[in-house]
């Protein structure tokens, strides 16, 4: 769920790479994926004691890519903690 900390918009995963121009961008990288072979693009595999779960080897996207979005989210929000921190240490001095 989207939440407004001290002013600023946090997104999940989820929601980051759902919003039109990061899902869009996403898909372009992934353009070249194979077939994952965990859940053979299921996008879903069975677990061992018989549940069934999102498949987490390719972030139920049914593709394999040296490409991670969760990388890329992870480091975006990296960024832009940074710029923030930044951002209060000027306006501090």
């Amino acid at each position: 769920m989207t939440r407004v900390v001290d002013g600023i918009t946090v997104y999940t995963f989820d929601e980051w790479r759902k919003k039109a121009d990061r899902k869009e961008w996403i898909e372009k990288q992934l353009e070249n994926a194979e077939v994952c072979e965990t859940c053979e693009g299921e996008k879903t595999h069975e677990c061992d004691c018989g549940d069934v779960h999102d498949c987490c080897a390719c972030d139920a996207t049914g593709t394999y890519s040296d490409f991670d979005p969760r990388n890329e989210y992870e480091r975006t929000l990296r960024n832009e903690i940074k710029r923030l921190q930044e951002y209060i240490a000027k306006q501090a001095a």
